[in-house]
């Protein structure tokens, strides 16, 4: 969890920081938003294509790719 902002880069625009992100390797760690919008410190495990789904029912959008995070010591992941 965030605990003071000068612990965080935070991006001037959405552009600059989808760039940042795609200059993570994996074992990298990043700062992740939780649903609960909390800001975690986590550890990109593996990036991945994956299907999007959208609508109901749920049918495959299309493929992107997805950086998976372990967000915590008990090994959850957050996939976005």
């Amino acid at each position: 969890t965030v605990r003071c902002p000068s612990h965080m880069i935070i991006e001037a625009d959405d552009v600059a920081a989808r760039n940042a992100a795609l200059t993570l390797k994996n074992y990298e760690f990043a700062f992740v938003k939780r649903s609960d919008r909390q800001w975690t410190y986590a550890i990109l495990a593996y990036r991945s294509f994956e299907n999007v789904y959208k609508g109901k029912p749920h049918k495959p959008k299309d493929m992107q790719d997805c950086m998976t995070f372990v967000v915590n010591s008990h090994g959850a992941l957050k996939t976005i």
